[in-house]
């Protein structure tokens, strides 16, 4: 038979019990506390979703439920990635692109365009992002396609393929082609991909025969110290508009960075 354990001094059995209770059970104070937490949480979410409504009237979800069945929600989160229209991107799943179609629809446009404005409420913006979609260079193939056709045209102006590194020379060789026939790109993004050396190279020369492309990233993009031979070349050949004015080289050979200053004041020139 165990013994009952043995009290403090001073301390009768009746005082420890009313000292147990009081321990697990929540004082009344406490309670309130929470229920004005809760209430203080409540007006903050409908405050945050009135104002957004008004600041962000035509972002894909403004205002919607913090939760959406079992799956939890950013409230404010436009399904596009932005918030200003001005950097809002035509875009698809990257399960979606394995049809032409869809590259077809990002780049020139379907017969869906008029019922997509009504619904959004802004017709189709000239920006296209595909980073983190997992392309290779067949993508870069047809998007090639897309990029240089006539009819209809192409009206592509912001591009960014950045964040695939299954995108290799050969990828690049093939917008490299474009840009000697497009005539609406201005800028194209590729960095962190695997173009290489011989990847830019082949790009450098389809931005000599371009007029309109203004920046080219290609950062962190395994390029070496020889770049600066195409970057001088490239420099020599191009038109007298000199149209290029920027090209995005960080992470790449330690000699690159320490030329970035004369290749900038090479593009100016």
């Amino acid at each position: 038979m165990s013994e009952a354990p043995s009290l403090p001094p001073g301390a009768n059995a009746e005082d420890e019990g009313q000292r147990a209770g009081a321990a697990v059970k929540p004082s009344g104070q406490s309670a309130k506390q929470l229920k004005d937490v809760d209430a203080l949480r409540a007006k903050t979410e409908a405050e945050t979703k009135e104002g957004a409504e008004i600041a962000f009237a035509k972002a894909a979800n403004v205002g919607g439920d913090r939760h959406n069945s079992s799956r939890r929600v950013t409230p404010l989160a436009p399904v596009n990635g932005f918030y200003d229209q001005r950097h809002v991107c035509e875009t698809a799943s990257a399960a979606a692109l394995k049809f032409e179609s869809e590259l077809e629809r990002l780049f020139l446009g379907s017969e869906d365009d008029a019922e997509l404005e009504r619904e959004r409420g802004y017709g189709r913006v000239p920006r296209v992002t595909l980073a983190m979609k997992g392309l290779t260079d067949n993508h870069c193939r047809e998007i090639a396609k897309h990029l240089k056709s006539k009819d209809p045209p192409c009206k592509v102006e912001q591009l960014w393929l950045n964040d695939n590194p299954g995108i290799t020379a050969e990828g690049a060789k093939a917008l490299a082609g474009a840009l000697k026939e497009n005539s609406s790109l201005k800028e194209l993004y590729l960095h962190y991909t695997s173009i290489g050396s011989d990847g830019f190279k082949q790009l450098l020369e389809g931005c000599a025969k371009n007029s309109t492309l203004k920046k080219l990233e290609c950062g962190k993009c395994g390029i070496d110290e020889k770049a600066l031979d195409a970057i001088d070349a490239f420099c020599r050949a191009r038109s007298s508009e000199k149209t290029l004015q920027h090209i995005g080289l960080f992470g790449n050979a330690d000699a690159l960075d320490d030329d970035l200053p004369t290749i900038a004041t090479q593009l100016r020139g």
